[in-house]
């Protein structure tokens, strides 16, 4: 698990760049991010990764785009710094990277979102597992492109469950996955779930028995439903929802 509350030592090798990150992040021609930047990461952080990107200085200039301003970091937008900057000089994703987003969340760790976390928390992970050598440039660009699609912890974690379920998912699986996604979200946003189920959905799409298909439009029709509204969930639809998924089994 990713420890955001102490800031790690600097990476070897990379002491000699913290003059050039400092100027990055507190000079005086950085301004707070515009509303345009924080709506396009993917642009913003497309101009770091060609400009440092698989240099020393990656993580460093992502994480000085990341320290604009004091409004809350998204998923995408930690997701996009990461893309940016995780990569060393050799191609490589490596523990020296996560240890400069570690530093970072350390001292803005009141503006990460639970998303922005779980980024951050799956990208360590992944590296750890991988050993000295570090996430290869292909594995991390699959590892990037599957934490893009983080918008709700949840929602990300239940479909984690699901891709280490062997086999074809049945309707309980999925209703499982989606109760706890709905639940674990605060009920605030069953469209958002919806997205991410729908996107998991593609990918998997052999593997989706009737009855999953069957879950998949119960929640859509409540995700339509909430959005209709106006309004997060109330616990009684939750559990009218919960019953109808009961009863697809």
């Amino acid at each position: 698990m990713l420890k955001l509350g102490s800031p790690t030592r600097a990476a070897p090798g990379l002491a000699g760049s913290v003059p050039q990150y400092q100027a990055l992040t507190r000079g005086p021609s950085r301004p707070a991010p515009s509303p345009a930047d924080l709506r396009q990461p993917r642009d913003v952080f497309e101009g770091i990764r060609r400009s440092f990107g698989r240099t020393h200085l990656g993580a460093f200039a992502a994480c000085a785009e990341l320290s604009r301003g004091d409004h809350p970091i998204s998923g995408e937008r930690m997701a996009r710094a990461v893309l940016a900057g995780g990569l060393d000089g050799d191609g490589r994703s490596t523990s020296s990277e996560v240890r400069e987003f570690e530093r970072f969340a350390a001292r803005h760790a009141a503006r990460l979102t639970p998303e922005a976390r779980e980024v951050l928390t799956t990208w360590k992970r992944e590296v750890d597992r991988s050993g000295q050598g570090g996430l290869l440039g292909g594995t991390f660009q699959k590892l990037t492109s599957r934490l893009l699609t983080l918008h709700d912890v949840g929602a990300w974690r239940a479909l984690e469950r699901l891709d280490e379920t062997p086999g074809r998912v049945s309707g309980e699986a999925m209703s499982r996955a989606v109760l706890t996604a709905v639940r674990d979200d605060g009920r605030s946003g069953p469209r958002q779930t919806l997205e991410q189920f729908e996107a998991w959905a593609q990918k998997n799409d052999a593997r989706l028995t009737p009855q999953a298909r069957r879950v998949l439009d119960v929640l859509r029709s409540v995700a339509t439903a909430t959005r209709d509204r106006g309004r997060e969930l109330s616990s009684s639809e939750f559990a009218r929802m919960a019953q109808a998924l009961r009863s697809l089994r």
